[in-house]
């Protein structure tokens, strides 16, 4: 890891070197995946990712609210060792519902989350705004899809369901009579329930509009979690992970859920830091 103590004049207070996977895009070598090298650099302002010394995308995140979602278990190599299994997890940057950078495959994301907050807690006082009269100009941001599970299996009568309220999505012996599969979806400003191939949509609920819990957690093996046994090495089927259920709430009443989530507390606090964002813009 090249030694960088500074950043466009910044310190830096944190910096990872991730080894990620890149297959070849030369048409004979298509079969061959090559490993590149690329760094995460956090300062007080700023977040980075980086290729050697040369910055190739950068953030403001003086503002932001951080988030981890996609946690799962993967052969990582640190500093070019040799690879062992650990948790990783994909971090996210967020300001106004827009998502303004992202760490992946992250094998120490907790220790990440806990050093930005702590720099934002202990900014907050000293970079207070000053009470002044605002004209602001409301600014559309894109949507872009920001956690992904699937496909599950849902049962085909409960279909209508997802236009009339909460329902539940499986259903004893679905998977050996009629059924579809679909995807969980949750975007910057959406969460929803799509088909398999994104062409229908069965449900959606704006994350503004919506409180959101989880509930029916318990330990499940991986091999029950088709999604995350397929990302998961086969040797770590067997372990256990928490799921349950996350439900989407609005005035009072539940009206989607998305059940049998991997780590479901990490969803919810995803979304919740999401809702959050759009304050700090």
């Amino acid at each position: 890891m090249p030694k960088i103590d500074k950043i466009e004049g910044e310190e830096v207070v944190w910096m990872r070197e991730i080894h990620v996977e890149k297959p070849n895009e030369t048409y004979l070598l298509k079969k061959l995946i090559f490993k590149k090298t690329i760094y995460y650099a956090l300062t007080r302002q700023k977040a980075y990712i980086l290729e050697g010394n040369q910055i190739v995308q950068s953030a403001d995140v003086s503002k932001a609210v951080i988030s981890i979602v996609n946690k799962r278990k993967r052969a990582v190599s640190l500093h070019g060792s040799i690879p062992i299994t650990k948790e990783i997890g994909d971090v996210i940057f967020m300001q106004n519902g827009e998502v303004l950078i992202t760490f992946e495959e992250v094998p120490d994301a907790d220790t990440l989350v806990k050093i930005f907050e702590s720099i934002r807690k202990s900014e907050k006082l000293e970079n207070f705004p000053v009470s002044q009269p605002e004209t602001s100009i409301a600014k559309e941001v894109q949507e872009n899809v920001i956690w992904k599970y699937g496909p599950v299996y849902i049962y085909n009568d409960n279909l209508w369901k997802l236009k009339k309220g909460y329902m539940g999505v499986k259903d004893s012996f679905a998977f050996m009579f009629k059924h579809k599969k679909v995807n969980y979806i949750v975007t910057n400003k959406q969460a929803k329930i799509v088909s398999e191939d994104g062409s229908t949509t069965y449900a959606q609920i704006d994350l503004q509009d919506c409180v959101v819990v989880s509930q029916n957690s318990s330990m499940m093996p991986i091999y029950y979690l088709g999604p995350l046994r397929e990302e998961t090495p086969r040797k770590h089927w067997d372990d256990k992970v928490m799921a349950g259920d996350v439900i989407f709430v609005k005035d009072g009443k539940p009206v989607m859920a998305f059940e049998e989530i991997p780590n479901p507390d990490i969803l919810v606090d995803m979304i919740n830091n999401l809702q959050k964002s759009y304050s700090k813009g």
